[in-house]
């Protein structure tokens, strides 16, 4: 990827920063996040953007789209290789003041998906199959 920068000339505006255990410091310095995956089951990382307040641009092939009103805090797409809606997606948050309503929908959006209460869920979910397990269901 270095060497693809270096070779578009944007060696001067892109930056690999490597590592961090600090992602937020990150996500505090975009306006929005994209990441048009052709799969992912359910990225975390869309929810910690949205908790930072960053929009999310994804696809449907992401199962984290679930959580994203499209226009509202975030924009889904169909096709991870259509670079024209991809690029119009982007675009869209050029206007400061869509920008900064998906912005804090996109918080608002986040507070809803507490880490304690997934976890909560999922020993529910699966102390409901040990027990349909115990009782021969």
């Amino acid at each position: 990827m270095k060497r693809l920068s270096e070779k578009l000339h944007l060696s001067d505006i892109v930056v690999f920063s490597g590592k961090t255990r600090e992602p937020e410091t990150f996500y505090h310095a975009c306006d929005v996040f994209v990441l048009p995956t052709f799969y992912d089951a359910c990225s975390l990382v869309v929810f910690e953007a949205m908790a930072a307040g960053l929009p999310a641009i994804t696809t449907i092939f992401n199962g984290a789209a679930g959580i994203i009103t499209d226009c509202s805090d975030g924009i889904v797409l169909t096709d991870p290789k259509n670079v024209d809606a991809l690029a119009a997606a982007m675009e869209r948050f050029l206007d400061k003041k869509f920008l900064d309503s998906a912005s804090e929908a996109a918080r608002r959006t986040a507070a809803n998906y507490k880490l304690e209460d997934n976890h909560r869920l999922m020993l529910s979910i699966f102390s409901e199959l040990i027990a349909r397990d115990c009782h021969g269901v």
